[in-house]
């Protein structure tokens, strides 16, 4: 086992995850998930059945992951999430079954995600020229950095 996982979590059947992984307390990670290199999944978060996570992904606490689209359905009606690789989901966001989130996204505390997200999306904008590193929400985004659009 070469992931860190905090008890009292649950973690499903074939469920595949990658090394320096830190699974906090309080955890459910359904069964066939997969879960990326160097992850970090705090409490209270919810990862629905099938999902998949790439590496270097933050998921803050209470962060909720759904899969049924009409519930309950029992599988009928599943649309897996696809989460890409250096994705950070801020504390108490809610994500819709069938939604893709590309590289490089940041996603606000408290957000209720129902469309696909682009790459490099962050507090609502898409940006251009995206640094790969993180700077505090009350700061503006450097100079360098250059709104090409937003995301409805």
């Amino acid at each position: 086992m070469d992931y860190i996982k905090y008890e009292p979590s649950v973690i499903g059947k074939n469920v595949k995850i990658g090394e320096g992984t830190v699974i906090s307390s309080f955890v459910y990670i359904g069964d066939r998930t997969t879960i990326g290199k160097n992850c970090k999944i705090k409490p209270f978060c919810f990862i629905a059945e099938d999902t998949i996570i790439g590496n270097n992904c933050f998921l803050a606490p209470g962060v909720k992951i759904y899969n049924d689209k009409k519930p309950p359905s029992k599988g009928k009606h599943w649309a897996i999430v696809v989460i890409g690789n250096n994705v950070s989901i801020g504390g108490g966001s809610l994500i819709a079954p069938g939604v893709w989130i590309a590289d490089n996204s940041k996603i606000r505390i408290g957000s209720i995600v129902t469309r696909d997200i682009l790459g490099n999306y962050y507090r609502g904008e898409i940006l251009e020229n995206w640094s790969n590193r993180y700077w505090p929400l009350r700061k503006k985004p450097p100079k360098n950095i250059k709104r090409i659009g937003t995301r409805s």
